[in-house]
């Protein structure tokens, strides 16, 4: 009944991403931007994304659910996620960085399941060098989330990468005329 509802949950990609979706989308649908700039999903003391998700879900019952984080994670705060054995997770291209992340994108996406349909989308790649095997790495977790709970992907290659699958700065707009496609700091 009425429009569908659409929840964007994710980090500054996702909201300069939603406010060119508010856009495109019709009449019938309705989009509410989450989206925390420097949000990620292991560092708390920044922004708590599964209380905050839990409770937008709650006031919002969304019928899509679409998620986009870029690897945001210390943010120079020397603050650090936890492995099970207590270990400091320092280095955000490790295995244990992104175990941890899987882990915490599942339990995010099973809540947000419940009730809607959920979707992860692939990170681009992004303008900095060191940050491209922390997407790579990203991309691999999320399709593999995608895989275990049954969520869909959208590849954001498809629109913000070159046919190599490298970093686009430049595209075309709507028209069909040149446009930036990226913001100054390359993500």
């Amino acid at each position: 009944d009425g429009p569908t509802r659409v929840l964007l949950v994710g980090d500054s990609l996702m909201n300069q991403l939603g406010t060119a979706f508010e856009d495109q989308v019709g009449p019938g649908v309705q989009v509410r931007n989450e989206a925390v700039f420097g949000s990620g999903l292991l560092s708390p003391w920044y922004f708590d994304w599964p209380p905050h998700l839990r409770r937008v879900l709650e006031d919002y019952d969304p019928d899509v659910v679409v998620f986009l984080f870029v690897g945001n994670y210390d943010l120079d705060t020397g603050r650090y996620a936890e492995t099970a054995d207590g270990d400091l997770i320092r280095d955000p291209t490790s295995s244990a960085f992104f175990t941890a992340w899987q882990q915490q994108a599942e339990q995010m996406g099973e809540r947000a399941a419940e009730d809607a349909s959920v979707a992860w989308i692939l990170p681009p790649p992004m303008g900095e060098r060191e940050r491209q095997p922390i997407v790579a790495g990203l991309r691999d977790v999320y399709a593999a989330v995608a895989d275990d709970t049954g969520a869909d992907t959208i590849d954001a290659n498809d629109v913000l990468a070159d046919p190599d699958g490298g970093y686009l700065a430049r595209g075309r707009d709507l028209q069909g005329r040149p446009a930036p496609l990226r913001s100054f700091d390359g993500v």
